[in-house]
């Protein structure tokens, strides 16, 4: 349970923060994922809200704590500066600054999507994120769409995406990140299309793709499937960022920062994860299990937990 001084010290940090990267509430609010009533009665420093007087639960708190920065417990995994997310964030940067499209293509698990939400977090300010669910159609992908920018997505797809359009010519050093883009049906890809010609030279984009997203782009465009030639070229323009493989390097450089030295525990990290996500829950994992079971080495607990 969160202690009524950490939630003051939640609430302190969070006006500060929206106070450095110019945001409002509201802003603030739809970065976050909590509803405008109940950041309004967060930050006025209420622990309570509704009718009902229903107390304000701990989850919220947590929420905005991520957001800003502020650690609610000793964490069991902390950020590193791999290759793969300084490669990802100098992406983003050249996208903005350019304002031309780009394309991460990276294979599941490098960590793609955390660094998203790492940059948003860094610039709040006119970031816009919007995740591709696989059973999104062209409609419900610019109506998140809409949502994500702050519009209401009211008509047929094509009053969707002018009025997309019109919100984003209205600010500036936008840049839009469209994750799990591999995801996106062809219908969508032509709306996707239009907002990069009537957007052109006016917002940074970058798509973000797994499982050979460069490759299938490129196909489908060979086979002049209408819009992919198109698409294709625009993204050329600012280009394709393929990621690293995941290494053994990569293994023993997270292994040192959380002091993990016994080369069995390694040995086994290695032949366990596959990549970066695959990594850090076996760390996780590693790491509650010696919370819960302190008399037990590290070696034993990662053959019990992980060698399986």
């Amino acid at each position: 349970m969160i202690t009524k001084a950490k939630k003051q010290t939640i609430v302190a940090e969070a006006s500060e923060y929206l106070e450095a990267k110019g945001l409002s509430q509201n802003e603030f609010a739809r970065i976050v994922g909590i509803s405008s009533a109940y950041m309004s009665d967060i930050m006025n420093g209420k622990l309570v809200t509704g009718p009902k007087k229903s107390p304000i639960k701990d989850s919220y708190y947590i929420k905005i704590a991520r957001a800003v920065g502020v650690t609610v417990e000793t964490p069991l995994w902390w950020h590193i500066d791999t290759d793969n997310y300084v490669a990802i964030i100098d992406t983003f940067q050249q996208a903005r600054e350019q304002k031309v499209p780009f394309a991460v293509d990276g294979e599941t698990g490098m960590g793609k999507s955390y660094t998203a939400e790492m940059y948003l977090k860094m610039y709040p300010t006119n970031t816009y994120i919007v995740v591709c669910d696989n059973d999104l159609t062209a409609k419900s992908f610019m109506s998140e769409l809409a949502y994500a920018i702050g519009v209401k997505p009211l008509g047929a797809t094509y009053n969707i995406r002018k009025s997309i359009v019109r919100h984003l010519k209205g600010k500036l050093d936008v840049l839009l990140i469209i994750d799990e883009a591999e995801n996106l049906k062809e219908r969508a890809w032509g709306s996707i299309k239009r907002v990069m010609d009537d957007l052109k030279y006016l917002i940074g984009l970058v798509f973000i793709g797994a499982n050979g997203f460069e490759k299938m782009l490129e196909k489908k465009a060979n086979k002049l499937i209408n819009p992919f030639p198109q698409v294709n070229s625009r993204i050329r323009e600012g280009g394709f960022k393929q990621l690293f493989d995941f290494e053994e390097t990569d293994i023993l450089g997270v292994c040192d920062q959380h002091q993990i030295t016994d080369k069995e525990v390694i040995t086994i990290l290695r032949n366990k994860c596959r990549n970066m996500r695959e990594l850090a829950g076996a760390i996780i994992k590693l790491k509650r299990a010696q919370k819960a079971t302190p008399d037990y080495t590290l070696i034993d607990l990662a053959k019990h937990e992980l060698a399986a």
